[in-house]
Order: structure tokens, then C-alpha cells, then sequence
């Protein structure tokens, strides 16, 4: 009797603990739900937003792809399994014979599919994935991993929640939605395949502020592929620079490309920029080497093909040099009219040649204000500007100018040519790391 009595309070025990869990996840979910009916009513909802309240009420890693399958938000718990998740945005994946008719069926009725794991394909945990659907249109897919505990039945009501919501969520002016994410990215996509949009459609009408834009194109020597850190790393940039998601991001040649909008000036943009992808770096071994390109300023949709290869321009430069003094976030004005001839030269023939000219220069004990110096004059080509640049006096960048052109043998302020030599010169020494950036 005493045992079957130990049993029963087992089981009431078991049930009373099932009960108060059952209870603190619906009380989760309709706190997320309200709150997203907020950001919807005030339409100022985020694709991340989505992303973030699955994750609060599920716990697990939930990404949110558009309808190319490439992810537009990510969110994951802190304390989070370090398995490896594969990614539904490979097409090897998604073909799969155990996984399309699962996507196919889902999409179809509008309802969450569970993925099995393909370790041979890189899935090593189960996939809820759940279509987002806006007038029987499929905008993209919400996409949680199982970390943990198996998929229940609440897990498939929390997803399907969120995806409804997200999928009839409106527009706001400000450009924030689902919708406006996805559209934009799809925009931004199309403009980098020099594929004109169905609807004419541009990055304004989808949200975007009005141009001027940068590109941004994440890059490294090793790096051959987009890593999860990196799509975090490009969220919060567009939360940095524009104060609320609203730019756009895709895969392009199988690197990450981020479009911003330049509210002021392109370095305010890097400024702002900056310390993320550092710290990104300092946080994942898999970011280590990244560098993060950023294309001139442009202001219409049909320039990103230009933007895209200048941005890929700085890559091979800094590809070329493998300099570790050259720093993160690297932008096509800091290397000015020289990128083409830095991203295509044979390095050892580059340094021959800024020797030849700035050889003597190096061998002075102040080499780098004299370099610093003449850098800054052949950026204003005009003595007053140089010298409040550098906080100095315009005596000062005369005496350290006209030592250069001693040194040389070269006439610095008056002839053309010297001036172009030069200019190279110095580009050539800042990405070999004799000369300071």
C-alpha cells in the first residue's frame, strides 16, 4: 500500500509539473503574441522581431529565410547547445528526397513540417519549419532548430502563430515588416544578378530610405563561405547604422552583401560599424579573419553591380597584401584611385616600386609623420587643409613637405605626374604595413 501510495504522488507530482510547464509557455507565448500585435498595430514590427519571439518562447535557435531560402533573421538562445545545425538555404539539403516532399507538403497546406536530421548533408539536429504565407503567396519560412527537449505539439503552435502573424503583418512607413524585409532583400538579390525586378520595384518602395547607399561585402582570406556569426554580425549592423532594420541583405557568390543606407557620410557609417565587426571577430574563431568591404556611396538601385565590384575589388587588394595592420573594415574612398591597380599587382613588384620613390623617406627616424604628412597633402592637394587635418601648422607640412622632395629628388607640389607616383606609392607602403593607415 505504502508503494502504490509513493507511485500516485509520483504521478500527481509528475502531472502538477507538466501542468505548471504547459502553463508557463502559453503565458510566454501570449506575452510575445501581444506583444507583436503592439509592433504590428504600430507598424513598427521587424522580420527580427519574429525571430526573437520564438526563440523567448521556445528556447531554441529560430532563423527566418525569405523565398530564396536565404536567411534574413536570426536569433538564439544564450545558453544553446554548440551542435553543429545545417542550413536550409543549401540546395543539396532542400532537394533532398527525405526533406522536398516535407517542404512541398507544408507549403501546400500551409502547415509546419518536422525535417529530419541528414548528417551526411551537414543537419545534425531536426528542423520545425513553418511557411510564411501572405494571399497564398509564399514570402519565406520560419525555420526552428531542436535543441534540447523533442518537438511537441506546443512547439508547432507557437510556430505557426508567429508565421501567421508575420505573414499578414503591414507594412510600415518606416518600411518595417516581414513583407518589406523579404521584398528588399529580394530586390537587392535581383540587382545583383543584373535581373530587373517583375514589378519594377525599387529599394524605396520597399522601405528603404532614399539613397545614397553603401554595399557591404564580408570577405577573408580563408573564408569561402557565409557563417552563422556573420548573418548575426549583418543584423545588428543594420540596426546600428539605420536605428531600425530597415536595409537588406543577401548571398551573392557565396559571400554575404549588406546594403545600407548612408544617412550622412561614409565614415559615420564605418564608425558606427566598426567596433561590431571587432568584437565579432574577438567572439568567433570563424570571423577571425573577416574583412568587411564597403563599396563608394551610390544612389540608385541599378549601381549595385558597380558598388558589388568595388567592394570585391578591396577584397582581392587586401587578399593580395595579407597585411594584419590592415584593418577590418575597409572601405573603396581608403584606397581611393589606386584600388584597381592594388587588387590586380603583383605585391613584390608593388613594394619595388613605392621604394623606388619613397625608399629614402623610410630610412628617416620620423618616416611615418612624413608619410602620414604627405598622404593628407595629396588628399587636398592644398597646404592649409592638410595642415588642419593634422592639427599642425601650415609651416610644419611646408618644412615636412619640402623634406620629402629633398629626399626624392621630385617636385612634389608643382609637378602632375610626381604627384600620382606618389599617391600610389603611399597606397602601396599603407597595405604592406610600413605606412600607418
Amino acid at each position: 500500500m505504502a508503494l502504490e501510495q509513493s507511485r500516485a504522488l509520483e504521478d500527481s507530482l509528475g502531472e502538477m509539473l507538466n501542468w505548471r510547464r504547459d502553463a508557463m509557455q502559453h503565458r510566454q507565448l501570449l506575452t510575445a503574441a501581444e506583444h507583436l500585435d503592439e509592433l504590428i498595430r504600430n507598424r513598427s514590427v521587424t522580420t527580427r522581431d519574429f525571430a526573437l519571439a520564438g526563440t523567448a518562447v521556445l528556447g531554441r535557435p529560430v532563423e527566418i529565410v525569405d523565398a530564396t531560402w536565404h536567411v534574413v533573421a536570426h536569433a538564439q538562445p544564450r545558453c544553446s547547445e554548440s551542435r553543429r545545425i545545417g542550413q536550409l538555404s543549401d540546395e543539396r539539403v532542400r532537394s533532398h528526397a527525405k526533406v522536398q516532399p516535407l517542404l512541398n507538403r507544408a507549403i501546400r497546406d500551409g502547415q509546419p513540417c518536422v525535417i529530419p536530421p541528414l548528417p551526411a548533408l551537414g543537419v545534425d539536429l531536426r528542423c520545425l519549419v513553418a511557411p510564411i504565407t501572405r494571399d497564398q503567396n509564399t514570402l519565406g519560412h520560419i525555420i526552428v532548430h531542436e535543441s534540447g527537449r523533442p518537438f511537441s505539439a506546443f512547439d508547432h503552435r507557437t510556430v505557426s502563430s508567429i508565421a501567421r502573424r508575420a505573414g499578414t503583418a503591414p507594412c510600415g512607413s518606416s518600411g518595417s515588416g516581414t513583407r518589406a524585409q523579404l521584398d528588399r532583400n529580394a530586390c537587392l538579390a535581383a540587382a545583383l544578378q543584373d535581373v530587373p525586378t517583375a514589378d519594377g520595384t525599387t529599394l524605396s518602395d520597399a522601405g528603404l530610405p532614399p539613397g545614397p547607399y553603401v554595399l557591404c561585402v564580408f570577405g577573408g582570406i580563408g573564408i569561402r563561405s557565409v557563417p552563422q556569426p556573420a548573418r548575426e554580425l549583418v543584423e545588428a549592423m543594420t540596426f546600428e547604422v539605420t536605428g531600425n532594420g530597415t536595409a537588406c541583405f543577401t548571398e551573392h557568390d557565396n559571400r554575404l552583401v549588406a546594403l545600407l543606407p548612408v544617412q550622412s557620410d561614409v565614415t559615420s557609417v564605418i564608425d558606427g560599424i566598426r567596433p561590431l565587426v571587432e568584437r565579432a571577430a574577438a567572439e568567433s574563431y570563424s570571423l577571425q579573419r573577416l574583412t568587411l568591404a564597403v563599396s563608394r556611396p551610390f544612389d540608385s538601385l541599378s549601381s549595385c553591380l558597380r558598388a558589388h565590384d568595388e567592394a570585391q575589388q578591396v577584397l582581392r587588394a587586401v587578399r593580395c597584401f595579407e597585411n594584419p595592420e590592415i584593418p577590418r573594415v575597409i572601405s573603396a574612398d581608403d584606397l581611393g584611385a589606386s584600388l584597381a591597380f592594388l587588387s590586380s599587382a603583383d605585391v613584390a613588384e608593388a613594394r619595388r616600386f613605392a621604394l623606388a620613390y619613397a625608399g629614402p623617406v623610410l630610412q628617416q627616424a620620423n618616416h611615418h609623420e612624413l608619410l602620414t604628412t604627405l598622404r593628407a597633402f595629396l588628399g587636398f592637394r592644398n597646404v592649409v587643409r592638410c595642415a588642419r587635418t593634422l592639427g599642425v601648422h601650415e609651416n610644419t607640412v611646408r618644412y615636412r613637405l619640402s623634406k620629402i622632395e629633398s629626399l626624392t629628388g621630385q617636385d612634389l607640389l608643382n609637378d602632375t605626374d610626381t604627384q600620382v607616383r606618389a599617391s600610389l606609392a603611399v597606397q602601396v607602403l599603407r597595405m604592406t604595413g610600413d605606412c600607418p593607415w
